[in-house]
């Protein structure tokens, strides 16, 4: 249609973006109706809006018309258009469109190709010039509240005339028309949220006032209101609780049916609550039932108006059986309390950390407070030799475990063996929460199997472990020495002629020589390392580990010289050997043994080193 911006045309484009904004609908469908009316109505030929964008400081060209353009083709070539910077450039300078939008002025440009519009505050947008060959166009800011929302351009495209100042008017005060439909939209948009909104809560409170009436008659609670100490309003469920019908109950004192416990504290509570001192709003009282027996209550209060007068609405809950259930919980709790406390055992639990957070009465015997080993760790009553290990394992893995403890009874510092089993504590989840451990003293035991043991290889007379412990011994000893590469010598002695003095003398003095002569190993060699063994009747043998021949000789000599002094003209013959020359444990034995007898069959009284070839005297 041909350029026709009259008044009437004005006014019948304003007119119709004031029946699009009267519908309510999007500040979009509004843009769009501005490019319609501009172009349909008014007759110019084309519009483009460009829009402020939300995250960045720019403007973007998003709506538009061209009355020989598609919208889509239009739509596409606005948004090749990159966007337009609000900030000032290097000079301090704002582009056209940046200038009107902040500063909220519309501006008239007669010639795009002969730009001379403040020239020292803004530049011309060559990319909007040349990309829609702008000639003559004016240029209006769309506002909303004070804030600048976009810029509106209008151009002489298809129009054989310059934009006039007339042009920038009527651009202008479309623009402003727009602004009013904005605020038009938003407040019937509003307007239509609000009432939606209250049709909304009209059906949530009406469903809200049915399910509260299914909640007082259905629900699992008594419900009563109270007003002036009696009852104005009772639900199905106090009936079916207490057995009352409502014509025995509404008018009444609710005293009246309280046990007489609980009366006091109940008058107490209803005339606090409602002089406004409310020490709490949940109570515990005993309830005497139609049928003569007591019902114990839970009892939640809050305030209520009835008739336009203050009340209190009181939520009552059966808690019988859990009141039974609780006392049978605690008999329970108090007689398992008694039977870990009486247990001949140590009983204590662990949390992840090590810490003890139970202890019974047993770890009195070994000198504990079990109160003062609550919060520490096992580790700290236990002996040096243990890091915990077993007990992280235990954790770790979920494993029982059955293992030996050492614990330092406090005090005197003396080890108590203990043999503990250890079970995982386990949530409803699965998940280990702490360690249940129990112990069993086993001190006593331990040293009597001790005690046994070193009976069973020990020579009752001489002190000296016997025959049966040196085969043992012996083997361990050369095995070690092997795995080690260091030498190890062996020293087999018995004492002459001893048969004879047995004989003379009596085995009672026999005896003693016996013990002078343990006495005297025991005095000579090293106890640390070396092994004395009573190895016959009169035979004794010493496992010498990492020693050399020159230094078994040495100790030889030493025993040789004190039983000389001390076993009144009796002397030994002794037998050395070394097992870095023979292979086996018995050649070791055997050697020495040789040499023993070797040193007798030459006169007694010496020491015999055994060689590979021939025993010699030393």
């Amino acid at each position: 249609m041909p350029l026709d911006p009259s008044p009437d045309n004005h006014l019948i484009a304003i007119k119709n973006l004031t029946t699009v904004s009267s519908h309510g609908s999007g500040l979009l469908s509004v843009l769009k109706s501005v490019t319609r009316e501009i172009i349909d109505t008014m007759g110019y030929g084309r519009v483009i809006i460009a829009v402020k964008d939300k995250k960045s400081y720019v403007l973007r060209f998003r709506i538009g018309k061209d009355r020989e353009i598609t919208g889509k083709e239009f739509t596409k070539l606005l948004r090749s258009i990159p966007p337009v910077s609000l900030a000032p450039d290097s000079k301090g300078r704002l582009s056209v469109l940046a200038w009107s939008f902040r500063n909220g002025q519309e501006l008239s440009v007669a010639d795009a190709h002969h730009y001379d519009f403040m020239t020292d505050q803004t530049f011309q947008d060559q990319e909007l010039v040349s990309r829609f060959g702008l000639g003559s166009y004016v240029i209006a800011p769309i506002s909303f509240r004070g804030d600048s929302l976009g810029i509106l351009i209008v151009d002489n495209k298809y129009i054989s005339r310059p934009l006039t100042e007339y042009d920038r008017r009527v651009i202008s005060t479309i623009a402003d028309h727009l602004s009013v439909c904005i605020i038009n939209v938003e407040i019937l948009n509003k307007l239509k949220k609000s009432n939606r909104k209250l049709q909304e809560t009209n059906k949530e409170l009406a469903s809200s006032q049915r399910q509260y009436r299914q909640f007082v008659e259905r629900g699992p609670d008594a419900v009563f209101i109270l007003q002036d100490h009696r009852f104005v309003f009772v639900n199905k469920m106090f009936h079916k609780m207490f057995g009352y019908d409502e014509i025995e109950i509404i008018g009444k004192e609710f005293i009246e049916f309280l046990a007489p416990e609980s009366r006091k504290s109940a008058v107490k509570m209803y005339d606090d609550a409602l002089s406004g001192i409310r020490v709490s709003d949940e109570y515990e009282y005993s309830v005497i039932r139609k049928d003569g027996t007591k019902v114990a209550v839970w009892m939640k209060t809050t305030f209520t108006r009835v008739k336009d007068r203050l009340g209190l609405l009181c939520f009552a809950h059966d808690i019988t059986e859990k009141k039974r259930a609780e006392s049978e919980l605690r008999q329970a709790k108090a007689y398992l309390e008694n039977i870990l406390e009486s247990a001949n055992d140590l009983i204590y639990i662990l949390d992840l950390e090590g810490m003890f957070t139970y202890v019974n009465k047993k770890f009195e015997e070994f000198g504990y407070d079990p109160r003062e080993l609550i919060g520490r760790s096992f580790l700290d009553i236990l002996s040096p030799a243990h890091k915990g290990e077993r007990f992280r394992k235990t954790i770790t893995t979920g494993i029982k475990q059955v293992y030996e403890l050492e614990m330092v009874e406090k005090g005197s510092e003396r080890i108590r063996n203990v043999v503990v089993s250890t079970s995982p504590l386990t949530d409803e989840s699965g998940a280990t929460r702490g360690v249940l451990v129990l112990g069993k003293d086993i001190t006593d035991r331990k040293r009597a199997e001790e005690e046994l043991r070193r009976m069973s290889i020990t020579d009752s007379l001489t002190e000296l472990f016997n025959q049966r412990h040196f085969f043992q011994k012996i083997r361990e000893e050369t095995e070690r020495a092997r795995r080690m590469s260091y030498p190890i010598c062996l020293m087999i002695f018995d004492i002459d002629n001893f048969k004879r003095y047995n004989d003379t003398r009596g085995h009672l003095a026999g005896n003693e020589i016996l013990k002078t002569i343990g006495r005297i190993i025991q005095s000579t060699i090293r106890t640390t390392m070396d092994t004395a063994f009573r190895y016959g009747g009169d035979e004794f043998a010493i496992i010498l580990p990492n020693t050399t021949l020159p230094d078994v000789k040495i100790v030889a000599y030493r025993i040789k010289e004190m039983t000389d002094e001390n076993l009144e003209g009796l002397t030994i013959s002794i037998g050395i050997s070394s097992m870095s020359e023979h292979g086996s444990v018995e050649d070791f034995i055997n050697a020495a043994d040789k040499a023993m007898y070797t040193a007798k069959s030459m006169g007694r009284q010496a020491v015999v080193i055994h060689s590979p070839d021939s025993s010699y005297p030393t």
